[in-house]
């Protein structure tokens, strides 16, 4: 398996993308709401592990 998606985007920019998107979607809402965590979390530690 190779270290991008879809040719030119690697997995660490794509999950750095997801990320950021997220934060921005979620910066919108009453910060007194639940929002998701779980999924963001995973995705922090997993760019531990993926090189740069």
């Amino acid at each position: 398996m190779g270290d991008s998606v879809a040719g030119d985007v690697s997995v660490r920019a794509l999950i750095e993308l997801c990320l950021t998107e997220n934060d921005r979607r979620m910066g919108g809402y009453n910060a007194r709401l639940l929002r998701p965590v779980t999924v963001p979390r995973l995705a922090r530690f997993a760019l531990r592990f993926i090189r740069k």
